[in-house]
C-alpha cells in the first residue's frame, strides 16, 4: 500500500515537472538560436573587415532560412558574390520579418551588408518562437555594425 502511494506521488510530480522542463528546453533551443545569428553578424562583419571586402547575409522569410555570402569585385549580376554557409532554422522558430530604415519586410528576401570600415547597411530581424510567443530583435548599427540582441515575451 505504502508502495503504491510512493508511486502516485512520483507520477504526480513528473506530471508537475515535465511540462515545465519542456518549457525549458524551448527556450533554451530559441536562445541558442539567437546566439547562432548573432555569431554569424558578427563573423561576417569581422571577416568583411579582416578581407577588406563586402559580406552580406541575407535572410529568406518564407522559407526560414539565412545565408552568409561574399561579394566578389567585376563579372555580371550572376557571379558577384559566393555562398559561404546557409542555415536552416528550426521548425518552431521563424523569422518574421526583417526592418530597415525605409522599409519592413514581411515576406521574400532582404540583405544585411558589412563594409570593410566596419559600417553595415543596419537593420533588424525579428525572430519568434512559435510554440512559447516569444520573440528577439537582432539590431544591426548602421555606423559600427555591432549587434544588440532584445528578447520579448507576448
Amino acid at each position: 500500500m505504502e508502495l503504491l502511494v510512493v508511486l502516485f506521488l512520483i507520477g504526480l510530480m513528473m506530471m508537475i515537472a515535465v511540462p515545465s522542463f519542456m518549457y525549458t528546453v524551448d527556450g533554451l533551443k530559441f536562445k541558442a538560436t539567437a546566439r547562432q545569428i548573432v555569431s554569424t553578424l558578427k563573423f561576417a562583419r569581422n571577416t568583411a573587415v579582416f578581407k577588406q571586402k563586402s559580406q552580406t547575409v541575407g535572410f529568406d522569410i518564407d522559407n526560414n532560412l539565412y545565408w552568409l555570402e561574399e561579394q566578389r569585385l567585376g563579372g555580371d549580376e550572376d557571379h558577384r558574390s559566393q555562398d559561404i554557409k546557409t542555415f536552416k532554422l528550426p521548425s518552431d522558430v521563424s523569422i518574421e520579418a526583417l526592418e530597415f530604415i525605409e522599409e519592413k519586410i514581411e515576406s521574400g528576401k532582404g540583405n544585411i551588408i558589412f563594409y570593410p570600415n566596419g559600417s553595415s547597411s543596419s537593420g533588424t530581424i525579428i525572430v519568434k518562437n512559435k510554440r512559447t510567443d516569444e520573440d528577439f530583435r537582432i539590431g544591426v548599427d548602421i555606423l559600427t555594425g555591432l549587434t544588440e540582441v532584445t528578447f520579448y515575451r507576448e
